[in-house]
């Protein structure tokens, strides 16, 4: 019984010391370890100053992931706190004691080649902070510079601005002195200088012409040597290849011109026929259209001289024209040496020559040659009557194959027609006369109603009357000569008298 008590003890004691030893050496390595500071897994030598080193070859270390919800919904988060966000703009994100703060890549902070997202304008840009000016090289050559001051400076040895894709893609780059802005503009030059051309292929194909300046969509597109050119307006000067020295404002003005020389083209599609014509000049809307190649031409208003030039084949056919005036000779084809000033000004006139025309609507209808007409509608309704010279509204209005007869005067030989070799001088005179020839009348309303209602072919002949109302009411006496104010002013049938003196024979 008492050796059984004294085992009993003695096992209790071994277990109290066993429990004793095994505390102390936890409370050792435990000291050790608050000692160290660093845990290792992975190695048995973590770096000193490292809390915990993880060492693997194929493993890594992975941080909370959650997305921008998750993350924001953290409660308290401590000050250092680190996740990996998911969604939205993915990354590490580091909690600062104020806000999450994205941590930045290699490439948050650079412009890629790539293209950038999530910029802000205003805040991101590319440029310098200092007072120095940017440069752009291509084959580490500066190709562009912007400065401190904010120019942007075009840098090459020609001393030439390109700008647009495939502007000025074919320079030689020698000192040429070019400006080309526009896709493709001035895109086949090569030795070409001084040129400037602005807008979708201006100066397209130009390979050695210079100073030229062409300006809208394909204006002067089609040259190549021609010089001093200026092309102003979408398609002007399109087919120019060696013209020299023309001047296109317009849409389509000048269009089909190609070897043609110092021409002047002001309007849409003035001058858009000629092609090897020079020294012409239209102004005006489709002034100068059907004109291909006359040279010395003028036409100034909308189509004038629309057609000149239709037919020609002569070379002294439709030269020498000048047309001033909307639509003045408009129909003008081979006629030559002609003058026309004022709105339908020898509108008809196709084949006429050395006619005169000033005024509106003159010689309106004129098919014949060598009339003059001065004063609205003068010889308005003049078909092939020559050799006629009319001055003051209306005068010889009716006229149409009368010949050589003179008018001056307000409706002088209104309602003549075909008579010929009469002169009248004067408000009115021989306003009647209608088919007599060789007549004298000076003054107004003389020989007023000669010819009225004549029945035979002498009647109202080889009248001669000199006056103010001079044989005023003659209508079938012929061979008559008044001289004075009112002279045989009753007269009507009358022949072979002779009055002169003031109301001589006046009944």
């Amino acid at each position: 019984m008492k050796n059984s008590i004294s085992t009993q003890t003695r096992n209790q004691r071994n277990n109290t010391l066993t429990k004793f030893i095994v505390f102390l050496s936890l409370v050792i390595f435990t000291l050790q370890f608050a000692y160290a500071q660093n845990v290792g897994i992975g190695t048995t030598t973590p770096e000193s100053s490292a809390m915990l080193d993880v060492n693997s070859t194929n493993r890594g270390f992975l941080v909370p992931r959650m997305t921008s919800i998750q993350k924001d919904a953290i409660s308290s988060p401590a000050t250092g706190l680190l996740i990996y966000q998911t969604d939205n703009t993915p990354g590490f994100y580091l909690y600062t004691g104020t806000a999450w703060k994205k941590l930045s890549t290699d490439t948050d902070n650079k412009w890629l080649t790539t293209g950038n997202s999530g910029t802000t304008n205003g805040t991101d840009f590319i440029g310098t902070i200092d007072n120095l000016d940017i440069d752009i090289r291509t084959n580490n050559v500066i190709r562009v510079r912007i400065t401190s001051q904010g120019q942007i400076e075009i840098l090459n040895t020609g001393k030439s601005v390109f700008l647009g894709e495939g502007a000025g893609e074919n320079d030689d780059l020698s000192d040429n002195n070019n400006t080309f802005i526009g896709h493709e503009a001035g895109n086949r030059n090569t030795t070409g200088s001084y040129n400037t051309a602005t807008g979708y292929q201006a100066l397209y194909f130009n390979t050695s012409g210079e100073k030229n300046t062409a300006t809208g969509l394909q204006a002067l597109y089609s040259n190549q040597s021609g010089k001093r050119n200026s092309a102003l307006g979408i398609y002007s000067l399109y087919s120019n290849t060696e013209g020299n020295q023309n001047s296109s404002f317009g849409f389509k003005s000048l269009y089909s011109n190609n070897t043609g020389n110092y021409n002047s083209a002001f309007g849409d599609r003035a001058l858009y026929s000629n092609t090897t014509g020079e020294k012409n000049t239209a102004y005006g809307h489709v002034a100068l259209f059907n004109n291909s190649d006359r040279s010395g031409l003028v036409a100034i208003g909308d189509s004038a001289l629309y057609n000149n030039g239709i037919g020609a084949t002569d070379n002294l056919e439709a030269i020498k024209n000048t047309a001033v005036g909307s639509r003045t000779l408009y129909s003008n084809t081979t006629g030559t040496s002609n003058t026309a000033i004022g709105s339908k000004a020898m509108y008809s006139n196709t084949e006429g020559v050395q006619n005169t025309a000033m005024g509106a609507n003159a010689l309106q209808y004129n098919t014949g040659s060598v009339n003059s007409a001065f004063g609205a509608a003068s010889m308005y309704h003049n078909t092939t009557g020559e050799m006629n010279a009319a001055f003051g509204r209306w005068s010889l209005f009716e006229n149409r194959e009368g010949n050589e007869n003179t008018a001056i005067g307000y409706k002088a030989l209104k309602s003549d027609t075909i008579g010929s070799n009469n002169t009248a001088v004067g408000t009115h005179a021989l306003y009647y006369n209608k088919n007599r020839s060789h007549l004298v009348a000076v003054g107004d309303s003389a020989l007023f109603y000669n010819s009225y209602g004549a029945t035979e072919n002498y009647h109202g002949k080889f009248n001669t009357a000199i006056g103010s109302n001079a044989l005023h009411n003659n209508t079938k006496g012929y061979n008559n000569t008044a001289v004075g104010y009112k002279a045989l002013y009753s007269d009507t049938t009358g022949e072979a008298n002779t009055a002169i003196g003031s109301n001589a024979l006046y009944k």
